[in-house]
């Protein structure tokens, strides 16, 4: 009888094991589901900022002299004053 008692507490054991090796699984599931979706989240955020930043970049004109998009831009001719004009 002392052999069937020691199997049966062994089960026991086992059982119990297995409900908190479940239980344990079940968090661990629904944790790689939250980083899922949060890295998921994350790459969308990096694709938005990337493309925003694209297009403002696309946006502004070419900083270097010249280089705008209509291409060289010649400075305006110096006005005279008012004063100056009268003077003639």
């Amino acid at each position: 009888m002392q052999k069937l008692e020691r199997i049966t507490a062994r089960r026991s054991e086992l059982d119990t094991l297995a409900e908190e090796l479940a239980k344990q699984l079940q968090e661990v599931q629904a944790e790689r589901e939250e980083l899922l979706i949060a890295e998921r989240v994350l790459n969308r955020l990096t694709e938005q900022d990337r493309a925003a930043a694209e297009a403002a970049a696309t946006a502004r004109p070419d900083s270097r002299p010249g280089g705008g998009a209509g291409g060289p831009v010649e400075p305006a001719p110096q006005r005279e004053s008012r004063r100056g004009r009268a003077a003639r």
